[in-house]
């Protein structure tokens, strides 16, 4: 954004997996730790790693944040920019 002349921006793409509402903690530790293992692999991160993609395996609590910190921030601009208002 910055080199088209707004600095000050930061626009950022994630992906994330995500479970039911109320599934149950060791299940969600579970799919963490079986993930982290999956990320951990020299093949993936080399595809991973081909395709641009910069691996950052949070916890599950730091990625309730995030999400939550996401949807006030586009919550915000949606309101701000009047999106969807006729």
């Amino acid at each position: 954004m910055a080199e088209q002349g707004f600095p000050g921006y930061e626009v950022r793409s994630w992906w994330g997996i995500v479970a039911p509402a109320l599934t149950p903690k060791p299940i969600l530790n579970q799919m963490h730790a079986e993930l982290g293992k999956v990320l951990a692999r020299t093949d993936v991160k080399t595809k991973l790693d081909q395709l641009g993609a910069t691996v950052h395996a949070s916890s599950p609590d730091e990625f309730v944040r995030l999400i939550r910190t996401e949807m006030q921030l586009w919550s915000k601009v949606i309101r701000d920019a009047k999106i969807g208002q006729e």
